[in-house]
């Protein structure tokens, strides 16, 4: 069974540049590994990792070779970007202005509760903000969600459905709104959004009719800018299984190091998604490890009023 959401995770060039803009946007405390150090890793090459330390997951960064990739729109195909949810955004913003840190225009209002912001890193991956005026101010930033842009959204979320084992929780369709233009950084922007629920954040999905989401051209997982999602399990064969069922394909087998299992197959759309158990479930790499798993579904009841 899928525990949740483990990380998100992008292939970046300069990982010393990457994770000092991630931990101004996140202030998670932060640990590095070297080459041959990092079992999650394991059976890729990179040449080393990162990953900032959430209430409730991770982010990850992977070191890899080549030119960092050209700054893409957050309606091209493929893992788009992790999400942070914050009670206080002004508090984030006020940080990443102090780095010089890049961002769109905002944070916007769309009539949700939340208010919004993308924000670019030094090699222009996206990292969204996600302000939550109805939590309490003072809790820490936590990981809100992990993104894909889909070019078929009906196709890749029935497939996410199959796999975690759950309903999406919710679709919506924007068009001819000027505010989340501005925010996405985009002209006449038509959209269909759409979030499969994990324990402990959701998968989010977005089909843009306009500017048109194209096909995802299934980028290599060492590809400067490519992203992933990783989700933990308590049993690897099964969710293997799952995933073949629901149209994943299997990249690389089976890997067993440090006490972690690790595979990794690419989705319906070719986007890499990693499969992690680990040996001990009291392991501080666990999700079991994290203080504070249930905060994504606790934030939201707060917005509904339901605690």
């Amino acid at each position: 069974m899928v525990i949740g959401l483990h990380h998100v995770g992008r292939s970046v060039v300069d990982l010393d540049a990457a994770a000092a803009d991630l931990a101004a946007m996140t202030s998670w405390p932060i640990e590095k590994f070297g080459r041959g150090e990092d079992p999650l890793v394991a059976g890729r090459e990179v040449s080393a990792s990162a990953r900032a330390s959430g209430p409730n997951g991770w982010i990850e960064l992977v070191q890899v070779g080549g030119e960092p990739s050209p700054r893409r729109g957050v309606n091209e195909p493929g893992v788009t970007h992790a999400a942070i949810q914050v009670g206080e955004i002004n508090d984030v913003v006020a940080r990443l202005d102090a780095s010089g840190i890049d961002r769109h225009p905002g944070p916007v209002e769309l009539g949700t509760g939340f208010h919004y912001l993308y924000v670019r890193d030094v090699e222009q991956l996206v990292t969204e903000v996600e302000g939550a005026p109805h939590a309490p101010a003072d809790l820490e930033p936590w990981l809100g969600h992990g993104a894909i842009a889909t070019p078929d959204i009906d196709r890749l979320r029935t497939a996410y459905e199959g796999f975690l084992g759950a309903n999406a929780t919710n679709t919506v369709r924007v068009r001819n709104h000027p505010v989340f233009d501005r925010g996405a950084a985009l002209d006449d922007v038509d959209v269909t959004a759409t979030w499969v629920p994990t324990p402990n954040a959701p998968v989010e999905m977005w089909q843009y009719h306009s500017p048109a989401t194209g096909t995802n051209p299934g980028v290599a997982f060492e590809h400067p800018g490519a992203g992933h999602l990783a989700f933990e399990t308590d049993d690897i064969d099964a969710d293997l299984h799952r995933a073949d069922v629901a149209g994943f394909e299997p990249r690389d087998e089976v890997a067993d190091f440090d006490g972690v299992q690790v595979a990794r197959v690419v989705d319906p759309d070719g986007n890499w998604v990693e499969l992690l158990r680990f040996t001990d479930t009291a392991d501080p790499r666990s999700l079991r490890s994290r203080p504070d798993l249930d905060r994504v579904a606790r934030v939201n009841a707060l917005l509904h009023g339901d605690e």
